[in-house]
């Protein structure tokens, strides 16, 4: 449906997603389609356990539709730059894609 129709889901998908969020949740899109959401004082299975719940929510929106995510997790005392974090939380979305294509 062009360029226009994807720019409108996005900003459907963006305002969906963003009202399910904490008060202190950050969230937003980084490129494309890719979005990221930090989730302070979760650890990270209950950060997983958050991002399925809204999945769950989100997927039965007709406009917005469902997604897939990966969790990365920052410890405390770990020095890790933004960079390697989202890559690891890239590489766990797309074991996520994999296993919801099964």
């Amino acid at each position: 449906e062009g360029h226009s129709a994807g720019d409108r889901y996005l900003i459907r998908f963006a305002k969906g997603f963003g009202a399910c969020l904490r008060k202190n949740d950050m969230f937003a899109r980084i490129g494309g389609d890719e979005f990221v959401v930090l989730l302070p004082g979760c650890t990270k299975d209950a950060a997983a356990v958050r991002m399925e719940e809204l999945r769950t929510a989100l997927s039965r929106e007709k406009e917005t539709g469902s997604f897939s995510f990966g969790v990365a997790h920052v410890s405390e005392g770990v020095a890790e730059n933004a960079e390697q974090l989202l890559r690891r939380a890239d590489l766990a979305m797309y074991q996520d894609k994999a296993q919801r294509k099964r």
